[in-house]
């Protein structure tokens, strides 16, 4: 089963007879480009601060820019970019495989993270993240507003029919917990020691907060008043060193969460996204060609990395159940897109174990494919990893 990148890359060699050779080199180019990853969502929903936490500095601007662009580099720049943004360059190991393009609409992007506090998701033909943003406000930021926020993306990740994963995320607090310092930590320790009426008092908002006998105006600038009720609960109840707190706020935050989603989703499948980018933009250019336009939905039709990528996702959701989904997961390449990965063996399995694995896999879910007790959705789930372990076997085959 040939690549749906190398099948795109080969098109567009194709198409410049039809569409021109500078046309088809740009879309050639985006398949050696990093990852673009739009940032999408309205005003005041957090995408700066995601960015931030993404990258672990303050690095996005605050521009009334069409879009933010940011880029890895050498060294920190900003230039615009054809009059419309800016790009933004950082040195980021995180920038190493993405770019992340920040707007409130989607952008030429090849994956997106939208932004939305109640976890709404618009259709779109890109592959897209929902982000819970501001997931510590959610039930007016009581303590326990990150665990509800939580609960609600996994509720709306599995309404029926729903393609999209939603990931609740603090970005404030992800923020923070990266950038705390010894003196914050200090300042925190003071506050959080202080008699539990006087503080339980204090934090009821933010102006209490600011008329304790402390310099706290930083710090909860820093945490904002949730992140401030959280960290002095937790180091009220043991999380005595800076770094115990943070690594607690971190993992509090979603973003540990979010991080896993961008890499299993997008990151690890970066290939297949920009090929289906490239194909979506040579759709376009090839309105007034139709033999070429019948190559590309013929594509679009056939691509099984894409079928595997929607799959995923509704696995993940618990949108549809096939058994326990562990087993689906894995053969769709939760764990990595390597064949032993995908299989459950070890790394280093022989080409024979590979194929004999691949081949019992494909007998079993060929049965579930036409097991008649099974929903329709179920069957064509299963079909979706049958092809999967078929292709395994048929890529280890030609080897033995």
């Amino acid at each position: 089963m040939t690549r749906l990148d190398e099948l795109v890359e080969t098109l567009l060699h194709d198409a410049a007879a039809f569409i021109g050779d500078d046309a088809a080199r740009d879309l050639l180019g985006r398949l050696d480009d990093p990852l673009r990853i739009g940032v999408t969502g309205g005003p005041s929903v957090g995408k700066s601060t995601l960015i931030n936490a993404l990258l672990g500095s303050r690095v996005a601007l605050s521009h009334p820019s069409s879009f933010l662009w940011y880029q890895e580099g050498p060294a920190p720049s900003v230039k615009p970019h054809d009059g419309e943004g800016l790009i933004v360059t950082w040195p980021a190991r995180a920038l190493r495989h993405m770019t992340l393009v920040e707007s409130r609409l989607p952008w030429d992007v090849d994956a997106i993270l939208h932004l939305d506090p109640t976890g709404e998701v618009p259709d779109s033909p890109v592959h897209t993240i929902g982000v819970l943003s501001r997931a510590d406000e959610v039930t007016g930021g009581r303590i326990d507003a990150l665990v509800n926020a939580r609960r609600l993306a996994r509720h709306l990740s599995r309404e029926p029919g729903s393609r999209t994963t939603v990931v609740a995320f603090a970005g404030q607090l992800a923020f923070a917990g990266q950038t705390l310092t010894e003196a914050d930590f200090d300042l925190l320790t003071q506050v959080a020691v202080r008699p539990r009426s006087e503080l339980d008092a204090a934090l009821l908002s933010s102006d209490r907060v600011l008329a304790l006998p402390l310099p706290t105006s930083a710090i909860l600038d820093l945490l904002g008043l949730h992140g401030l009720r959280l960290a002095t609960a937790l180091i009220r109840a043991g999380h005595h060193t800076r770094v115990r707190l943070c690594d607690e706020l971190v993992r509090r935050s979603g973003l540990t969460d979010l991080q896993d989603r961008l890499s299993y989703h997008f990151l690890e499948r970066r290939d297949i996204l920009k090929a289906h980018s490239a194909l979506r933009g040579l759709r376009s250019a090839a309105a007034e060609h139709p033999q070429l336009l019948v190559r590309v939905e013929h594509i679009l039709a056939n691509a099984h990395e894409l079928r595997e990528l929607d799959l995923l996702a509704a696995l993940r959701n618990a949108s549809i159940s096939l058994g326990d989904n562990t087993e689906a997961q894995r053969l769709v390449g939760v764990d990595g897109t390597d064949p032993a990965a995908r299989l459950g063996l070890d790394h280093d399995a022989s080409e024979a174990e590979i194929w004999e694995q691949a081949s019992e896999s494909a007998r079993r879910w060929r049965a579930l494919a036409d097991d008649a007790s099974l929903s329709a959705p179920q069957r064509r789930a299963a079909r979706v990893v049958v092809r999967s372990c078929e292709g395994i076997r048929s890529a280890y085959e030609k080897r033995l």
